[in-house]
């Protein structure tokens, strides 16, 4: 976590727009993100202007590894699957 707190607001705004696009494949995911995590997409649209919450990077951060776990996982068991 101390990797977001040093950013300033707006650099974690950055951070967040690349993980969120990352994660959910578009550059128009601040919809897509408020209904996951359960906020207004007006707070997050107010972020572009004043900045990102520490806790929105470690959100994305954390949920892409889980992501990036599961297809893995997917992998392992495809794998699995062709082995006599």
């Amino acid at each position: 976590m101390n990797e977001y707190t040093d950013l300033s607001p707006e650099e974690r705004f950055a951070a967040v727009d690349r993980m969120a696009s990352q994660l959910f494949g578009t550059e128009r995911w601040k919809t897509l993100f408020a209904d996951r995590y359960d906020i207004s997409r007006q707070a997050v649209g107010k972020w572009a202007h004043n900045g990102a919450p520490v806790w929105a990077c470690v959100a994305l951060c954390d949920a892409l590894e889980a992501a990036k776990l599961e297809r893995i996982r997917q992998e392992l068991g495809d794998v699995a699957h062709l082995e006599p």
